[in-house]
């Protein structure tokens, strides 16, 4: 009866030393794998940034149908797989372009807030709540410290009535969901306004109107003075493959169709690109996400990256 009871002993023994080496072996392998895509990670960037320059540098016209948005980078071995998605990341709203920036100092832009306005009528929302999305975000991006009619400074979000203590921060917004620190996008009016909205640090950002899809009916509208949704949705849905070089040559296309004044900055090729890339090797998954803006035809930056899985 004793010699069993030491051999179970030493089978629990075994098994628990069998378990922490199984443990410690694949907890090894993970942290093996991380540092292999952090590094695949980057390479693919460089990838990307390569093939998105020879791209934008030879065509004119970025449309969907261009080959760096249809042949993903894809490369495999025995043991897994990664593979890169590139995306035009200009079809959206930018926050930023509320504001223009000279000699250091950030002013209203009067045309990007008649596109932003376009936008919250289509979407219902009431002209007060717009009018104060509008300053509150002007106010937390400029330097100055006087509010404007509807904005807010310093002195709301350091006052005790704000539980999460902090000072505008006199710069650009770099991701959207900075955008949660300005009171009147918290509650409902956030989910179904975000969407439409990105935030990137740049001055020269243009919506590319080549890469809008029959899903984006609103933002075009909204470029326009007179053009309505319905027919922004007719546009978009019989749009050519190959893109518009010019607005002349959009005009001619539908000459049935009333544009009116030109609100937003709209361009027929892009500079800022979404670099989706995902890895398998084995058992392991890890996918990363990755702005690339290129401020010309030779010079690219990352301006975000987000590591998810790792």
């Amino acid at each position: 009866m004793s010699v069993l009871l030491i051999v179970l002993l030493l089978s629990s023994i075994a098994v628990l030393i069998g378990n922490n080496y199984f443990i410690s072996l694949k907890r090894a392998s993970y942290l093996e794998f991380q540092s292999n895509s952090l590094n695949l990670f980057r390479g693919m960037e460089f990838l990307g940034k390569k093939k998105i320059m020879q791209e934008i540098r030879f065509n004119p016209i970025i449309s969907n149908n261009n080959s760096m948005f249809v042949n993903n980078i894809f490369l495999e071995d025995e043991s897994g797989y990664i593979f890169s998605e590139i995306f035009d990341a200009s079809t959206c709203f930018n926050v930023n372009s509320l504001v223009t920036k000279n000699d250091g100092i950030f002013t209203p832009n009067s045309n990007q807030i008649k596109s932003f306005k376009k936008i919250m009528y289509l979407k219902d929302v009431d002209d007060i709540d717009t009018n104060q999305m509008i300053d509150q975000i002007i106010d937390w991006i400029d330097a100055d410290r006087r509010p404007r009619n509807f904005g807010l400074e310093d002195y709301f979000y350091t006052g005790p009535s704000n539980s999460n203590q902090q000072y505008a921060d006199n710069r650009m917004f770099y991701t959207l969901n900075e955008l949660k620190n300005i009171p009147s996008f918290r509650g409902e009016n956030w989910p179904h306004l975000s969407n439409f909205l990105c935030a990137y640090p740049i001055n020269n950002f243009a919506i590319n109107i080549n890469t809008l899809t029959k899903t984006d009916g609103l933002l075009f509208s909204s470029l326009f003075k007179e053009l309505s949704e319905d027919d922004a949705d007719y546009i978009l849905s019989n749009y050519p493959e190959s893109g518009f070089k010019d607005l002349n040559e959009l005009y001619m296309s539908y000459q049935d169709i009333t544009f009116g004044e030109l609100y937003g900055n709209i361009a027929f090729s892009s500079n800022i690109f979404h670099l989706k890339t995902r890895s398998k090797v084995e058992d392991f998954e890890a996918s990363s996400s990755s702005i690339i803006y290129f401020k010309n035809n030779n010079n690219s930056y990352i301006l975000s990256r987000n590591y998810n899985g790792i």
